[in-house]
């Protein structure tokens, strides 16, 4: 049976996909919520929710034929209908989450040829950890790949992937402490994230070669939420370069916001110990004064938006 090659760990150049971006708007409005900088929806949000039980997420696959491998090669069909099942996963909890994504790959790895299963944890991997996919989400991901390694079938060569997959998964997640680390300033002082005060922190990992950082530091700059809340102390932007190479770094450091904390990782740690999953660049946490995570390698319109109630 083939076994799904997930990903290996990069740092690159990153736009977010706009037509994408429409195109996943236009279909899935009245499925996505923003919430607020709590992590919480609003009661009016609250009541627009479209409440889905765990049983028809359960029960979402009865009526598809797991065997009939020509649907794999009709997305309107196998690719429409795993977007609706991700959708129907968005509401539950996680033990029912878990459970749905459980009895669906179960039924797609008694197809013979293993085509259909590989074809479903593709699907998955596209449309729930590419860092360009609209949709994205870590915590619905976690249970397709908790799956490929409880699987009996997965031998100690293909569990390697997707066990260091899981790891950075599991890293960082909503709710959870963000990973600390030291950073270090362009004049040797060095400092460590949870040494910072404030109610909410923001961090930027960044490349200064990156056109999407640029995009995104200006985005930043001159957004007047952001802008209100850094210069009256509520929000701390910490830019953080996590390479190697201060070449480009220090050409560029100057290009910074003033207010901002400009730092890059000394040691490398960031990357070698995969504290943060950096598989595209830029990246931006949000961060409560506690320095849980509130929202994790986020578009910088949502930081916008969950910001903008302070």
């Amino acid at each position: 049976m083939n076994k799904t090659q997930y990903p290996n760990k990069r740092n690159e150049k990153r736009v977010r996909n706009t037509a994408g971006i429409v195109f996943a708007f236009l279909m899935f409005a009245g499925y996505m919520h923003p919430v607020s900088a709590t992590g919480q929806t609003s009661n009016k949000q609250k009541s627009s929710l479209i409440i889905v039980p765990a049983s028809v997420a359960i029960h979402h696959w009865d009526s598809y034929d797991f065997n009939d491998t020509t649907l794999i090669h009709r997305p309107e069909v196998s690719g429409q209908r795993f977007v609706d099942f991700i959708f129907r996963l968005q509401p539950l909890s996680e033990d029912k989450v878990t459970e749905a994504v459980n009895i669906m790959l179960a039924r797609a790895e008694k197809e013979p040829t293993g085509r259909v299963y590989e074809y479903f944890l593709e699907l998955a991997e596209k449309y729930l950890y590419n860092p360009d996919s609209p949709i994205r989400n870590d915590e619905l991901y976690i249970p397709f790949v908790e799956y490929v390694l409880k699987d009996s079938r997965t031998d100690s060569l293909h569990r390697i992937r997707p066990r260091h997959l899981l790891g950075l998964l599991k890293k960082n997640r909503i709710g959870a402490p963000a990973e600390d680390f030291e950073y270090t300033l362009a004049n040797g002082n060095q400092s460590r994230l949870y040494a910072l005060e404030s109610r909410y922190t923001l961090l930027f990992f960044n490349n200064p070669g990156c056109n999407a950082c640029r995009e995104i530091k200006t985005f930043l700059a001159s957004s007047p939420v952001i802008t209100r809340l850094t210069k009256n102390g509520t929000l701390i932007i910490l830019a953080v370069y996590p390479d190697k190479d201060l070449t480009e770094w220090k050409k560029y450091a100057g290009e910074m916001p003033a207010q901002w904390i400009n730092s890059y990782d000394h040691k490398s740690v960031i990357k070698d110990e995969d504290l943060y999953d950096l598989k595209a660049i830029p990246s931006l946490y949000l961060l409560d004064r506690t320095k849980r995570v509130l929202l994790k390698d986020a578009d910088v319109r949502d930081v916008e938006k969950a910001l903008a109630a302070n």
